[in-house]
Parts: structure tokens; sequence; C-alpha cells
């Protein structure tokens, strides 16, 4: 059943996220400034945190904490309850990613000025930057792997574990400019989606990068032309290894990696799909039908 959440952001949806405490707490991010956590069981907007610049990026950290970062450059913990806001890092150029990495207790931020950054929540206070070779446009974390896409097309490859450094630093097998990267749910490996309507399924362990392999989607035939659209987003189910991709041209398709095939499209919607996440428990897919000024502004 597809239903929409009542009062939505007020300007385009930058991120949705999931919380992974929780099956039906959604945290949406808007161009407008505004964050907002939905209970989707019960199609309530519950909480609104409002900002002093548009956000790119948010997160749930705990179940009683968020952490949002965008143009403002400023990283922050959100406490839910008291709605109380604390700085955990400050970058040079705005904040474009974010992730949590339940494993080591990090909370990760790709930033335009080329850097990442690592904030230990056990102490809030302990923050370590790592530089990349470009400014970041998506990063993911899961277990003791950290995958950064930047705007070279570059990916930088840590290991959590000893991150001063990235372990491998390699280029994107797709030849336009990177939207998104997401690991394997196992971290073996990663998808990375390009601009031009193609798709990339790569793997950490070097001696695997036989098995990489990219594809089309996300393009149609206008008039007899082929026109290509960027794919904005990627996220896995996580019981069953499968992941959907977003696109420009407002389709969502969910992919079988292993088979190489698609195993499911939804109809066209009216807007660009601009993000996507599922919930911890497969139950459910948030899809933001948002405008991404892939054609400028709009009336």
């Amino acid at each position: 059943m597809d239903f929409e959440l009542e009062n939505p952001p007020s300007d385009g949806i930058s991120s949705l996220n999931f919380s992974k405490y929780s099956n039906n707490l959604l945290l949406a991010t808007s161009w407008d400034s505004k964050a907002r956590i939905y209970d989707t069981n019960a199609n309530q907007l519950i909480k609104l945190f409002e900002h002093e610049s548009p956000l790119l990026d948010g997160t749930f950290v705990s179940e009683k904490e968020i952490s949002l970062g965008g143009l403002g450059k400023q990283l922050y913990i959100w406490n839910i309850e008291q709605e109380a806001r604390q700085i955990v890092a400050t970058h040079h150029e705005p904040i474009k990613s974010i992730e949590y990495n339940e494993l080591h207790k990090l909370l990760v931020a790709g930033s335009w000025d080329r850097t990442v950054s690592l904030n230990d929540q056990r102490t809030k206070s302990d923050t370590t930057f790592v530089n990349v070779s470009e400014r970041v446009y998506s990063l993911d974390t899961i277990d003791n792997i950290l995958v950064v896409a930047s705007a070279n097309r570059f990916v930088d490859i840590f290991d959590l574990r000893n991150c001063q450094t990235p372990m491998q630093r390699r280029e994107s097998s797709l030849k336009h400019q990177t939207r998104c990267i997401k690991l394997f749910p196992n971290s073996e490996g990663y998808v990375i989606s390009s601009i031009e309507g193609r798709v990339g399924v790569e793997f950490i362990d070097e001696s695997s990068m036989n098995k990489k392999y990219a594809f089309k989607c996300h393009r149609e035939t206008v008039d007899e032309v082929e026109v290509v659209h960027p794919v904005n987003a990627i996220c896995f189910h996580p019981v069953y290894g499968t992941f959907a991709t977003g696109g420009s041209d407002g389709t969502i398709s969910v992919w079988d990696r292993l088979n190489k095939k698609r195993i499911k499209a939804w109809p066209k919607y009216p807007s660009s799909v601009a993000a996507l996440s599922i919930s911890a428990d497969g139950c459910m897919m948030a899809i933001a039908s948002s405008y991404t000024f892939d054609e400028g502004e709009k009336e």
C-alpha cells in the first residue's frame, strides 16, 4: 500500500533515512532548512527541527539522537526529546553526507572541503579529520569499512580500525560524475551511481575485481532520442540484499545484484526521485519525489 506523508517539506528534499532503532521513524532533511521526523505508521509529523541554512543530510545516531548537517558547515547532534543541539564538528565548506557507524560508535560526515570528520559518540568531543581526494559527494559506512565518493570520480576506501589514510583509492568504473554510493549489507562491496544513467557494482577485495560490472538504467526514449537521467539514490534491503535505485526520470527499480537483473519497477512519479530509504525490518520504503535541479530553476 502506497501513501503520502502529511506535512511534507516545503522545499526540495535532500535526504531520507529510517531509524535503525525503530521500524517506523523516518528522518527527512530539506532545502527549507528544516529536518522532520515522521511516525510512518501513524502518518504523523512528530518532530520539527529548524536550522539557519539548508540541510543536505541527516541520520539517526541512537533512539534519542539525530545528526544533521548542510550548507551551514557545522555537524550537529540533536537530542530528540529535549530538542537541544550540540556542535560536534565544524567544516570549512558545506557538509554533504552523514552516516553513523554502530560498531565503532563513529559519526561520519563528508564535506565539500575535501575532508571527512569522524566524531566518537562515546565522548562527542573527540573528532578526527581525514583528507580525501576531492569534494565529498556521497559516503557510506558499515562495520570496519568506510567508502567515500568524491567529485573527481575517485572512491577512497578506509578501514576504520586505522583510518588516517585510505587503504585503497580507486577510480570509479563509471565515466561521469558520481551521485550516490552504498555498501553491500555485508560490507564486501558497494553500488555506485552516476549522472549518466548508469550503476556500477564493485568489490572491496581487489582479488574480486574481476566480478565487478556496470549497467544502464533510468533512461527513456523521447521522440526517438534516448534521454539519460542521473541515478540519485540507492538503498539496500536489509533482509534480501537486493537494492533499489531512484532516478531523475521519476522511476524506481529494484535489482538482484547476484543474478544481475531487475526484479521490480515502480510507476513513474511526477518529479525526480531524490532520495530512498528502507526501514530496518525491510517492510517499508520511503520515496522522496522532489525536483533535484538537474535542469536549473523552474517555476
